[in-house]
């Protein structure tokens, strides 16, 4: 019976106790002279383990970056929509840019630059054009030269191991040098008027630019969120002085 309890011991709590952060990625003294080269280095060497996934920490592949919840889309000329089943692409092809840690204020700036990325998402859409319309589609947004500025905050919490290091924010903002988006026929419901759904599709197709813009405040948002929880999944298995030794 002993031993049936010590499996099960194991099963459940084994490979979480195996876990090393060094396994994960590279660690940074926080005395180092070049600090930030060496957190961009580290930073650089997790891409694999990213990409991948890191099933033993609960983080998935961020190839495609995945989405759990729906953001709305401005109201735009009668037009109401969310779009759902987010999917982002090529988000491991990131470039640092730049990355500073502040100790004295406790944040971590970064900034990405990314070739091109794809956001992909089914909308659903309700207009008042003629009648009134509710109706179902996909997006797909494709961004050319972009940049993404983010900012962590960080706090040092005691816990029984020791001082831990915790992510409590994520500021996001991004630009886009160019993109452009596309969108599905719309799948109309409770009407079979072809006059109106190409009257929608009009509307979408015009205004394409301001759609693709006003989606973007919520998304920073979004992505701060699962920026967060990644970072501290990974950030958890370690103390502060495992993250950043009190050494050069």
């Amino acid at each position: 019976m002993a031993k049936f309890f010590v499996i099960i011991l194991h099963i459940l709590f084994g490979s979480s106790i195996a876990i090393e952060l060094s396994s994960i990625v590279p660690v940074c003294g926080r005395r180092n002279p070049n600090l930030d080269e060496c957190v961009k280095n580290s930073f650089n060497s997790l891409r694999p383990k990213l990409i991948k996934g890191i099933p033993e920490l609960d983080v998935p592949s961020i190839e495609p970056l995945t989405f759990e919840y729906s953001l709305p889309i401005t109201n735009l000329n009668g037009i109401k929509a969310n779009i759902s089943n987010i999917k982002l692409y090529n988000a491991s092809t990131y470039e640092i840019q730049n990355i500073h840690v502040d100790f004295e204020n406790k944040k971590i700036e970064c900034l990405l630059h990314f070739n091109k990325m794809k956001l992909v998402a089914d909308y659903e859409l309700s207009a008042k054009i003629l009648v009134q319309i509710e109706g179902k589609g996909s997006i797909e947004l494709n961004i050319d030269d972009a940049e993404l500025k983010t900012t962590l905050g960080y706090t040092i919490k005691d816990s029984k191991k020791g001082e831990k290091f915790y992510f409590t924010s994520a500021t996001n903002k991004l630009k886009m040098k160019d993109f452009q988006t596309r969108f599905s026929s719309l799948v109309q419901e409770g009407s079979n008027t072809a006059v109106i759904n190409e009257s929608i599709d009009e509307v979408l197709n015009s205004n394409h630019r301001e759609i693709a813009i006003s989606v973007i405040p919520g998304f920073e948002k979004a992505l701060a969120a699962k920026i967060l929880t990644i970072g501290n999944k990974i950030a958890n298995i370690a103390t502060y002085d495992e993250i950043f030794p009190d050494r050069e």
